[in-house]
Order: structure tokens, then sequence, then C-alpha cells
């Protein structure tokens, strides 16, 4: 996940990515719109298959032990609780 793109795929058993797909960030719109993108893409993949869990590549700052974002190095969601998103 960066400033201009989300991007999501899925990953079987073997390592092999699947149904990848790119989504605009628009970071430029603020947090409401950079949290909406991230849900929308996740959604679109759990629509075409069960998923057991999901992981987010980001830069910046994170509190790993309790599943906080503490800053993001080009996206204006600081201050976010990753883990119960």
């Amino acid at each position: 996940m960066g400033a201009t793109s989300i991007k999501t795929g899925l990953v079987d058993e073997q390592g092999r990515l699947w149904n990848k797909e790119t989504t605009p960030t628009q970071a430029d719109k603020g947090k409401e719109a950079v949290l909406y993108n991230l849900e929308n893409a996740c959604r679109l993949q759990m629509e075409r298959q069960e998923v057991e869990c999901i992981g987010i590549g980001i830069a910046g700052r994170v509190e790993a032990a309790e599943g906080v974002l503490v800053d993001a190095t080009n996206l204006p969601i600081g201050n976010f609780a990753v883990a119960p998103f």
C-alpha cells in the first residue's frame, strides 16, 4: 500500500499469487478515502475466495504488539489501529 496505489492479490498454500488487482489509494483525498479504498480492495478479493488472513505492507512506523500504525511515510493515516480494521 502506497501513496498512489493499493495492490492486492490472493496467495495460496504453495505461495502462488492469484487475482492481482491495483486500486488507486487517493491519498490526496485524506484518511477516509484511503481507508475506504483499502477496505473495498480487500472486500473485492474476499468475494472471490475464502480468505484466512490478511497481510498489509506499508511504509511507516508500526507498534506491532498493539497493531497500530503510528505514522505512514506517504499516507494521511497515522495513529490507526490496523489489527481490528
